[in-house]
């Protein structure tokens, strides 16, 4: 079975004050699940030794907002911090996918940004899962299935999304089939997820960095840091058949 982790950073209504909205997901095995848990753990720990792993929370913003357990670490300990989150993707075999949705250009367009954004998603999971289980039965083993989690908002938000990707479980989209994910959208706590709390980073992290690269005035430092970030999720970012990510992995709308 691979488990996919899907998280969003930005709002998709035009009134917010920010223009881009991204979500991003984190496809595994289910073989790799306690390796990813140890992993994010011992990061944890690093940070916290105190503190049990279990009662820790990882939400970007809160890192840089200095929020909650992390209102007494100096500037650089959470940066610091947030990379080595990120340093966890090269321990793990995962894929990356991300959209990043500009809503600006949209306006007057396109009602619902997040219906636009889930379906970009969907079609770029459907295409890692054909993928994976391609290698899978080259291998000689069977084809597996997939399942999505996400982290809960509120019921309302969380039913619309269900629905909207039911549909798409079962119907496809105009550009694609869906042969291998399955059920619906299950919701779930990030505090007791790993999975939950690493794509959050990522989401994060990729819509802080484009955000700034869009930007007419760029705080240096503030951009090397996030470019730094940025080229740790790189690698795991699903690249299409010309060896690129763009398009395929993180698709960047309009």
């Amino acid at each position: 079975m691979f488990l996919t982790y899907m998280d969003e950073s930005g709002k998709p209504n035009y009134n917010d004050t920010e223009n881009e909205y991204v979500l991003a997901a984190i496809t595994i095995h289910e073989s790799e699940y306690k390796h990813v848990e140890n992993e994010l753990s011992k990061v944890k720990q690093s940070f916290f030794p105190d503190k049990d792993p279990k009662d820790i929370e990882i939400h970007a913003t809160d890192i840089i907002s200095r929020k909650g357990i992390f209102s007494e670490m100096d500037v650089s300990k959470r940066l610091q911090l947030l990379k080595d989150i990120l340093s966890t993707l090269k321990m793990i075999d995962c894929t990356v996918n991300c959209v990043l949705i500009r809503k600006e250009p949209l306006k007057g367009r396109i009602a619902d940004v997040d219906n636009v954004a889930y379906k970009f998603l969907f079609e770029r999971l459907c295409l890692t899962h054909q993928k994976l289980n391609k290698i899978l039965v080259k291998g000689g083993s069977d084809p597996q299935f997939g399942i999505l989690f996400m982290d809960s908002i509120q019921p309302k938000f969380d039913e619309k999304i269900k629905i909207g990707v039911r549909n798409m479980i079962a119907e496809g989209t105009e550009h694609i089939v869906n042969d291998y994910i399955i059920e619906d959208v299950v919701f779930v706590d990030s505090r007791y997820r790993a999975m939950s709390q690493i794509v959050d980073c990522i989401a994060y992290v990729i819509r802080r960095y484009h955000r700034l690269s869009y930007s007419g005035s760029v705080n240096e430092s503030e951009m090397s840091f996030y470019k730094e970030c940025f080229d740790i999720i790189r690698p795991r970012i699903r690249k299409g058949p010309n060896g690129r990510m763009k398009g395929a992995g993180l698709k960047i709308y309009p």
